[in-house]
């Protein structure tokens, strides 16, 4: 998993207000083991779109843990 980051990266210099790439990203770093990243990638989501519910769930999930 850790071999495809940089093209989430890219996608979001790319895509840097689109929530979805936001998600997709935040879910790649999870699978990464990279929990806060994770985190604050999610937060993103949400500042871009409040009622985003892929981002709210995944986020919840992340910091109940």
């Amino acid at each position: 998993m850790q071999e495809i980051l940089p093209a989430f990266k890219v996608n979001l210099l790319l895509n840097p207000t689109n929530p979805e790439m936001y998600n997709s990203y935040g879910k790649a770093l999870n699978k990464a083991c990279k929990k806060q990243e994770a985190i604050l990638i999610y937060k993103r989501a949400l500042a871009l779109k409040q009622d985003n519910k892929d981002a709210k769930d995944a986020l919840a999930k992340l910091e109940d843990h």
